[in-house]
């Protein structure tokens, strides 16, 4: 009677053993098979990180959530920082971002600051967009502009803007449809339907 419960034991483990080794089996991933002669397809690297993509820019670099493009012989064109998230494709080259705080650096006159909740960098149009609401400034508020977008030209280093803009210079205000900001000629000029007004004393 013992032998013949023995015998059954062994028998059961062996069977959970056998089953439990063809699942292992099946469940296993296998190995792809290529056809002879057919080369096999090599693994797609990791995307890489937005800082090694702007890297690959020229004389632009990334630190934390600060961006900062020179010229050729190292100054300071602008800086940004943003309060939101960056995003880099490089198949067009397009940086975005959120809730930023752009300073353009222009020689010889005061900085212009610019806030806009949008900011789209597309370096193969070479342009700088904002959008959903800009404001600009100088460093001690002196000028305000605001408008409902902003485009800054890399190559000529204008700023444009079209569509219900504003401007403030102490107590003048204007209001137009378009504003050009000529950087290299120092000059802002106004135009359609400009309205001027001195405000306060």
């Amino acid at each position: 009677m013992r032998s013949r419960v023995g015998l059954t034991i062994v028998v059961i483990v062996a069977l959970v053993a056998i089953v439990a080794i063809i699942i292992g089996i099946r469940l296993s991933p296998r190995p792809s098979v290529v056809p002879e002669g057919m080369p096999q397809q090599a693994i797609k690297p990791a995307q890489p990180s937005i800082e090694q993509s702007i890297a690959k820019l020229p004389n632009l670099t990334i630190e934390g959530a600060q961006v900062t493009q020179r010229d050729e012989t190292g100054r300071i064109i602008w800086q940004m920082s943003a309060r939101g998230q960056f995003e880099y494709s490089e198949n067009n080259e397009v940086l975005r971002a959120e809730d930023i705080r752009w300073e353009l650096r222009r020689p010889g006159q005061d900085s212009l600051i610019v806030e806009a909740p949008r900011f789209v960098a597309s370096y193969l149009e070479r342009k700088i967009t904002f959008s959903e609401g800009v404001s600009a400034y100088t460093p001690d508020r002196s000028q305000l502009f605001e408008m409902p977008h902003l485009v800054y030209q890399i190559d000529t280093e204008k700023l444009l803007a079209e569509g219900g803009v504003r401007f403030r210079y102490g107590h003048y205000r204007a209001a137009g449809r378009r504003l050009v900001i000529d950087n290299r000629a120092q000059q802002i000029r106004m135009s359609g339907g400009v309205h001027f007004a001195r405000v306060g004393s």
